[in-house]
């Protein structure tokens, strides 16, 4: 979270959260409570399934 901060902070309009999302769903959470309006989650997709 500290480091979605310091993005925010430096103007950043919105952090995008990728394997971070599918590794700790919690994060996701979290970071969409304390940055409302902030937080993107970007999945990509190999051969229908989830890539990491």
């Amino acid at each position: 979270l500290d480091t979605i901060a310091m993005w925010l902070d430096k103007g950043i309009d919105r952090v995008i959260l990728g394997t971070a999302a599918v590794r700790d769903p919690g994060l996701v959470r979290e970071a969409a409570h304390d940055f409302p309006g902030c937080i993107a989650v970007g999945i990509d997709a190999r051969d229908g399934k989830v890539a990491v």
